[in-house]
């Protein structure tokens, strides 16, 4: 009987952090439009998509639902896993569930397998720090997962030596690269190392690459099977897709074919590619030529007989399966990106590695000698430990009991503190930073973020000089677009506007009747209402800091519209830097108290949605046309004296906001009421007083020449 060929299809799953790292809140993103943000949309183009895809016959009916995930070999990125779990439970569920019946499939050896905590370039990394993130990423696989992980994703296919040194030392079996990151072979049965030419196809069977003290498996993916995936459509058409993969199955009988790419692909990237699969999966069972696997079953069946060494690297750096070379894309201009436009360059990378590479070592420093000073652990041994804080399996506070050598509430905060900028420190890092055209994407502003939180936490633990010289270093980093600016101007633009917590305290303010009492990583402790001001208080539940607000609205016909923070003594003029949820929240909690919309409340309302930087609702619009109008004819009608100054100063200010906010309103009969007074100003040859400048202004504010 002729034997079936292995088959294993392997996505990479990641979505970087995109939370702000002083609330643990995504923004609003609005180019991922019409979902929240970026993570919410893919997971239901691709993530959601590939854990109950339909199958459909030749009518379009749907006749059967596939969990890709059973099928399909894969790593899912720790800060996207732990979004699944808390903001998809049912997405992340299948596919645990997928792991455990794959566990079953495959002789005790699961589809799923580690990754990097961060998506950090680990050979760039320090290798204290690379030994942290495979750690870490190795606890988080643990946790979801419940089993040790065979083999590791390595973010960007990145490695070098070091990186497989740790990697044996932490019993991992195997890993999955490029072929061009092969140098050369040698078989069990021929000793002579043989150079591995560009464009061979090395992916059908495993190799052994030897580190120090031990050695790890290497597969090598299918390139041009790949690359098709990747780029050239393979998954539009299952059947086309199966003839490919049959006529390489045909070719060499028994042998394994395997691709790797970014999960992404099934279904965000190429639409509908997670159907693509599902009907791929039926074709394969009910074929003769393929069987599907997974690496771990295949090692078990098929141990490696041949050596491989790997390419050194520019530099020799390390590769990576996305810079042709090697690591140097995320530290310097090399000439590999995406997106752009014509003359632009990546200049800018190297200075933002040094400035973060700066930054980490003082941020370091002050980590060991703060945390020796309260820990009965070294400083290092804490960090690794944090992993179970990480991953929710001790609360902070007990984690902290456990480390400091005399516990105490003021302990707690600065050990956790201490901690929590250390994760900062390594999201920093996060690869997208460098990868794409310039340096004022979304990619490096995040970068920058948590550069910027780690900053603010270790604020009074690093002298002043160290700001000043990573913002000198970042200031080399210059933009391509016009305007940007430099990385020390994005930096600065991005910096947290205000006192930590405030946000969290005005959103549990603004939501007060609903009884909510988490907002991010902030956990409502107290809220009072006294009159027109609130008093709020405020816990970070990763440090355990608690923070009290006194906020007072602005007043109802106030002519300043401002926020006073008295606990901080800070008088706002501008809350742009709010998210708009929380913004338009604070417009209905004020607005709500304003019974009739006289001139005075509307002129109010304007000036509220100007320092929310919000627009003015439709029904406040409405009102204010009918107003305007009404104002106009009853004051202006017949009239060759001057208008109450106090009633004038609110029409013109009304006139005057409505052009500003673009609310239309019929203009005919109040601008020829106005032609009239005019005439009577020329006719009666008055050129002073309160009547002619009352005139001449409102004649102005409405786009009436006047001549003069």
């Amino acid at each position: 009987m002729r034997m079936k060929s292995y088959l294993i299809l392997h996505g990479h799953f990641y979505q970087p952090p995109r939370e702000i790292p002083s609330t643990g809140l995504i923004p609003l993103q609005s180019s991922a439009a019409p979902y929240h943000d970026w993570n919410a949309r893919i997971a239901k183009e691709c993530y959601g998509a590939n854990s109950a895809s339909r199958v459909l016959n030749e009518n379009g009916l749907i006749t059967d639902i596939v969990n890709n995930y059973e099928f399909i070999s894969f790593n899912i990125g720790p800060t996207l896993i732990d979004w699944l779990q808390e903001s998809s439970p049912n997405v992340y569920e299948r596919i645990l569930e997928a792991d455990r019946k794959s566990v079953e499939k495959n002789g005790g050896h699961g589809n799923a397998i580690a990754q990097g905590f961060n998506h950090t370039i680990l050979p760039l990394d320090s290798k204290k720090d690379a030994e942290l993130e495979i750690f870490w990423g190795i606890q988080n696989f643990r946790r979801h997962f419940g089993r040790d992980p065979e083999g590791f994703w390595l973010p960007e296919a990145a490695i070098n030596m070091d990186i497989v040194d740790i990697l044996v030392e932490y019993r991992i079996k195997f890993i999955i690269l490029s072929p061009e990151q092969a140098d050369s072979t040698q078989s069990s049965e021929n000793k002579t190392w043989n150079k591995v030419k560009p464009g061979t196809d090395i992916s059908g069977e495993p190799y052994i690459l030897q580190g120090k003290t031990g050695s790890v498996t290497v597969f090598f993916y299918n390139k041009f099977l790949s690359e098709g995936i990747s780029f050239n459509h393979f998954l539009r058409n299952a059947d086309t897709f199966y003839q490919t993969l049959t006529e390489l199955a045909e070719e060499h009988p028994g042998s394994l074919i395997h691709t790797a790419s970014d999960g992404e692909i099934y279904g965000h990237h190429e639409p509908y590619a997670d159907m693509c699969l599902a009907a791929l999966s039926k074709l394969v069972e009910q074929g003769d030529k393929m069987k599907f696997t997974n690496y771990g079953h295949f090692l078990e069946e098929h141990p490696p007989l041949s050596e491989v060494r790997l390419k050194g690297g520019e530099d020799n750096k390390g590769t990576s399966w996305s810079c042709f070379h090697g690591v140097s894309r995320w530290y310097k201009d090399c000439g590999c990106t995406t997106g752009g436009e014509p003359g632009w360059n990546q200049k800018w990378r190297t200075p933002l590695r040094d400035a973060f590479n700066f930054l980490s070592g003082e941020l370091l420093k002050a980590f060991e000698v703060e945390m020796g000073k309260i820990a009965k652990v070294p400083p290092q041994k804490t960090l690794f430990g944090y992993e179970r804080v990480l991953n929710g399996t001790v609360t902070p506070a007990d984690y902290a009991q456990e480390i400091l050598s005399e516990p105490s509430e003021e302990g707690t905060v600065k050990a956790l503190s201490l901690l929590e900028g250390q994760v900062n420190r390594l999201y920093m890092f996060t690869s997208c930073g460098w990868f794409f055209a310039d340096v004022s994407g979304l990619e490096p502003l995040q970068d920058m973020r948590y550069s910027s939180e780690a900053l603010r936490i270790y604020k009074d633990r690093l002298p002043k000089s160290v700001k000043h010289t990573f913002l000198q270093i970042l200031s080399k980093a210059e933009s391509n677009i016009p305007g940007k600016g430099t990385g020390k101007e994005l930096f600065e633009s991005i910096e947290a506007k205000f006192p930590e917590g405030f946000e969290a305290a005005l959103y549990f303010c603004t939501n007060r009747t609903k009884k909510v009492d988490t907002y991010g990583i902030f956990r409502l402790q107290e809220l009072k209402k006294n009159n027109n001001s609130f008093s709020a208080k405020v816990i970070n539940t990763r440090t355990t800091e608690l923070f009290p607000f006194t906020i007072s609205l602005p007043v109802i016909g106030a002519k300043e519209i401002t926020l006073n923070i008295e606990s901080h003594r800070i008088v706002l003029k501008k809350l742009i830097d709010i998210p708009v949820e929380i913004r338009t929240g604070l417009f209905e909690c004020i607005e709500s108290q304003i019974g009739k919309y006289t001139p005075v409340e509307i002129v109010f309302i304007f000036k509220l949605c100007s320092f929310l930087a919000i627009p003015v609702p439709e029904s406040i619009s409405g009102n204010t046309i009918t107003l305007i109008s009404t104002l106009l004819r009853e004051n202006l009608e017949d009239r060759e004296a001057a208008i109450p100054e106090s009633v004038y100063s609110v029409i013109r200010e009304m006139v005057s906001l409505s052009n500003q906010f673009t609310i239309e309103f019929d203009r005919t009969i109040p601008q020829n009421i106005l032609m009239r007074n005019l005439k009577t100003i020329r006719k009666r040859g008055i050129s002073t007083g309160s009547f002619y400048r009352q005139t001449m202004e409102l004649c102005h504010i409405m786009g009436i020449y006047t001549g003069s």
